[in-house]
């Protein structure tokens, strides 16, 4: 499963300057991730950040995260898309 989250964001984080961003109207850090889906258990697997116009869109980031996923788990179970 890939989900696009936003961890909202208020206030002034220096540290966080490069990675927070105003998206879908919302400030904060905006990551992709995947989980790992097994019976009725989720597992978060990986994740990307999202950094904003001019970088990798979100949809392209959640190839990156299926693209990197090990053989073992291609191979072993069904991959759906």
């Amino acid at each position: 499963m890939l989900d696009l989250t936003t961890l909202e964001k208020v206030g002034n984080f220096p540290h966080l300057n490069d990675l927070v961003r105003v998206y879908n109207h919302k400030k904060g850090l905006h990551i992709v991730v995947m989980y790992l889906v097994i019976g009725n258990w989720r597992f978060p697997w990986s994740f990307r950040v999202y950094r904003g116009k001019g970088t990798a869109s979100p949809s392209q980031l959640a190839q990156k995260l299926i693209n990197n996923l090990p053989s073992i788990l291609t191979q072993s179970f069904q991959i759906y898309i």
